[in-house]
């Protein structure tokens, strides 16, 4: 009967695809992918096993005696939301670790 499913994907036009034709070429995709990713894990596999790590430098006593770099606080002053057209600004705020007299980085 032409109302009941057939399980072919039928296009207007008369063409008819089916399932098989689609799964040849999605495994040869399939196939064709796998392979390139096996064949660019050997090449590059090989250079990474190859290498070893450098040993670590000697540092010199005077560079170990100065004092860590002093980092300047920054306060957060306001926090303002712009933009948000459903959700109300308190409600974005309330997402965020970030607090008006917070310090940031």
């Amino acid at each position: 009967m032409p109302g009941e499913p057939t399980g072919v994907f039928e296009f207007r036009l008369g063409w008819d695809v089916t399932a098989t034709k689609v799964t040849k070429m999605g495994a040869r995709a399939t196939a064709t992918l796998l392979a390139g990713t096996i064949l660019s894990g050997i090449a590059l596999g090989g250079t990474a096993i190859a290498q070893t790590a450098p040993a670590p430098a000697a540092a010199p006593a005077a560079q170990e005696a100065a004092a860590p770099p002093v980092q300047q606080v920054r306060t957060i002053k306001t926090l303002r939301v712009e933009g948000s057209q459903r959700i109300e600004p308190d409600t974005v705020l309330s997402y965020t670790r970030l607090r008006a007299g917070g310090e940031y980085t």
